[in-house]
């Protein structure tokens, strides 16, 4: 059982592209799934994405979307955001039928609750507890059938320690957990990270970073034998700009994901390339305030699937 150690999605980006493909299909006509996947991918903007699956990317995962979280975090702070609704539509433009989606901030900014439902995904219900400082120290995130509570630790220098996180149903069976225990070099830069399943199955990621001090290779060894390697690339301004592996089918390095920014340095696209020659666009549009306001999903043939529009209620 795939389970969710992130505030909210139990897959990512690139898992998510998988079922949207499948659905396709069984349901050819336009808008009759792209949007109930968008909306719940929208989400991943609301809280961080912490995966641990097969797929690796635990560099990208663990650091740089938590990173990214506390950004917007700060970004909520700064403009005193209290409340946000979603609204989500169809590739046809007409509303999602029976989609609901709140987000309400305490007045603090140490929690933030994310509610959302549709008849076809369901109930989700998220509550991500922050520091003083913007950074995630626990998450709640429960539906009808099940319950997940993430923990992060910090350093004295403020990167993360410890990612773990506890999944079970609702009843308490089926319970699974996870560490990710990271361990920095000299220079604080990820050197390596112990993955622990269940308290007993270890494996070990290693990192290879560039003179800038951009992780620019992971690699994990399980039980000592190599698996996948995982390879990111950068822009001149230490921007992430693609992830790669090697792709077994196509003989070949492959990227699973490409980033482009806009000018203030938020994610305005992201491509989740699936199976070397299939792939989903996100594009992310943003007010003046740098609060994102639109998000859309677009096809391998540019065709809409849906998009979740943000509405904002600040404080006075």
């Amino acid at each position: 059982m795939n389970f969710l150690t992130t505030p909210f999605l139990r897959k990512a980006h690139a898992n998510c592209a998988v079922f949207i493909h499948q659905q396709q299909r069984k349901h050819p006509h336009p808008g009759s799934t792209g949007a109930t996947v968008c909306k719940r991918l929208a989400l991943l903007n609301i809280a961080v994405l912490w995966l641990l699956t097969g797929n690796a990317q635990f560099y990208y995962t663990d650091i740089l979307l938590t990173g990214r979280n506390a950004e917007q975090w700060k970004r909520y702070k700064a403009n005193r955001v209290k409340h946000i609704r979603l609204f989500s539509y169809e590739a046809s433009g007409e509303p999602s039928e029976q989609f609901t989606g709140e987000v309400t901030v305490s007045a603090g900014f140490s929690k933030i609750t994310t509610v959302t439902g549709s008849p076809s995904a369901g109930a989700s219900w998220l509550t991500a507890f922050y520091l003083p400082d913007g950074k995630l120290s626990k998450s709640v995130d429960s539906s009808l059938e099940t319950v997940s509570t993430s923990t992060y630790t910090y350093n004295a220098g403020g990167m993360l320690a410890e990612a773990r996180s506890v999944s079970a149903t609702v009843k308490g069976k089926d319970q699974q957990a996870e560490s990710h225990i990271w361990i920095y070099n000299g220079d604080h830069q990820p050197q390596k990270m112990l993955w622990i399943k269940n308290g007993t199955d270890t494996s070990i990621v290693q990192f290879k970073t560039d003179e800038r001090g951009n992780v620019i290779e992971e690699q994990t060894f399980s039980k000592g034998i190599p698996k996948n390697i995982v390879y990111y690339y950068y822009d001149d301004e230490n921007r992430l700009t693609d992830i790669v592996r090697y792709n077994d089918r196509l003989k070949k390095l492959m990227p699973d994901n490409i980033f482009e920014y806009n000018g203030t340095g938020q994610v305005s696209q992201m491509l989740s390339i699936q199976n070397g020659n299939d792939y989903l666009i996100w594009r992310y549009e943003y007010d003046n305030r740098e609060l994102k306001i639109r998000e859309l999903c677009y096809n391998k043939q540019k065709r809409l699937l849906g998009k979740i529009e943000y509405q904002y209620e600040l404080n006075n």
